[in-house]
């Protein structure tokens, strides 16, 4: 229906599956890294991650204060707020160019190119767009 989708990948490990909806092919399929862009070790792996966010040691809120959490789910929150503002997402409805601006903007992390822990990199919505 053109709606762009952002899901967590899953928390299975190198092992693990990417879960749905993360594994449907319209939807971006998020990893996590942490601050020093390193992977999330229980992340799941797979050539269908697409990108990854900053969700490893996040303050949340909890009952009396905050605490530390980490998952592949925090970071598709980071990535899903980004979304919003991407001109696919925010009235163009168009998932697949919604994919295709997202792997433009994201800093490749990994192996050189798409791979099958951080997809095509770390999604920065400010960086500019490679050529």
């Amino acid at each position: 229906n053109g709606v762009c989708v952002s899901a967590a990948a899953g928390n299975g490990g190198s092992g693990g599956k990417v879960l749905f909806p993360a594994s449907h092919p319209s939807s971006l399929a998020v990893t996590a890294v942490d601050e020093k862009l390193k992977g999330y070790a229980y992340a799941s792996q797979g050539t269908r991650i697409d990108v990854a966010g900053v969700g490893v040691g996040l303050n949340a809120a909890a009952p009396g204060g905050r605490r530390s959490v980490s998952g592949t789910s925090f970071a598709t929150a980071v990535i899903s707020g980004a979304l919003l503002r991407m001109p696919a997402c925010n009235g163009g409805r168009n998932p697949a160019a919604m994919k295709e601006q997202v792997a433009a903007r994201a800093q490749d992390l990994g192996a050189n190119g798409h791979d099958s822990v951080f997809g095509d990199g770390l999604f920065r919505l400010s960086a500019p767009a490679k050529k």
